[in-house]
């Protein structure tokens, strides 16, 4: 599969300051005229795809039902994120073999660099890193009921593509299939991680993100969960980390998403950093 950057220079792309998103295609171009004289034979055609898609999926259900699967259930089961295009299949994968239950459905995390958006864009330590250091302002003004609710959240920041070490080594040497916890917020409240953004209220003081150079570019993922009741009345989160400790950070998600089944998921995004120099 080829890279943003390779998508870009083959489509004809600039890549801009915020880097090369998925969506930055050139435009198509059409003719009025041609459009005309096929669009009966256009919604003809769209019409059949639809009505095969319809009866083949019938067919799937029939036949699962007959082997007693219940699709209801299978079908509330499936994970509900937000649609980030090629890369929502390996953001799906990588909740799912975290542990975090999406079903009840996600939607698109703010995450604010002084000014830069994170939306799914790649962006590499050469040039970006100048904010890339900066601690991000997230924000989720939409789970709120006004200033004055209680109610506090997380936010997890971590490498999706580690391996061993600090951030991962080289992916020749091993899977990259564990994480990298770069920043904690817990009990945040007023719908941001203003307060609790501080260094000195963070469980996990922020790193940037800096894959190994001889990687190629690892998923950053910013994951916002509401903290719930606990069974013993509190809505602490159990995790143990020195705010500024810089190692025993890898493989800890899972742990923090095990240990705390009254985290509920509510928001994510995510970005590409590429760590080459």
């Amino acid at each position: 599969m080829t890279s943003n950057g390779e998508t870009a220079a083959l489509l004809g792309v600039t890549p801009g300051p915020g880097g090369v998103h998925a969506d930055a295609l050139p435009p198509r171009s059409t003719s009025n005229r041609s459009a005309g004289r096929h669009k009966w034979t256009f919604a003809t055609l769209t019409s059949l795809a639809l009505a095969g898609l319809c009866a083949l999926a019938a067919t799937r259900h029939g036949a699962l039902r007959a082997a007693g699967v219940d699709v209801d259930d299978t079908a509330a089961r499936v994970s509900q994120l937000p649609d980030f295009g090629v890369d929502t299949l390996s953001l799906t994968s990588v909740m799912e073999r975290l542990g975090v239950n999406t079903t009840a459905g996600l939607t698109e995390l703010s995450v604010d660099y002084a000014g830069v958006k994170i939306t799914g864009n790649v962006y590499a330590k050469l040039w970006d890193e100048p904010w890339l250091q900066r601690t991000p302002l997230i924000t989720w003004p939409e789970y709120m009921d006004g200033p004055d609710d209680p109610a506090r959240f997380t936010v997890l920041m971590f490498d999706a593509d580690a391996t061993f070490g600090m951030q991962g080594v080289s992916e020749h040497e091993g899977k990259r299939d564990q994480t990298f916890l770069l920043a904690l917020w817990t009990d945040c409240q007023g719908g941001s991680t203003v307060q609790c953004g501080m260094q000195s209220n963070m469980r996990a003081k922020y790193l940037m993100p800096a894959p190994p150079a001889e990687d190629s570019r690892h998923q950053v993922v910013f994951l916002l969960l509401r903290q719930g009741e606990r069974p013993d009345g509190l809505h602490d989160v159990r995790f143990w980390l020195r705010t500024d400790q810089l190692y025993r950070r890898e493989n800890r998600v899972h742990e923090l998403i095990a240990e705390n089944g009254h985290l509920e998921p509510k928001a994510m995004t995510y970005m590409w950093v590429d760590g080459k120099h």
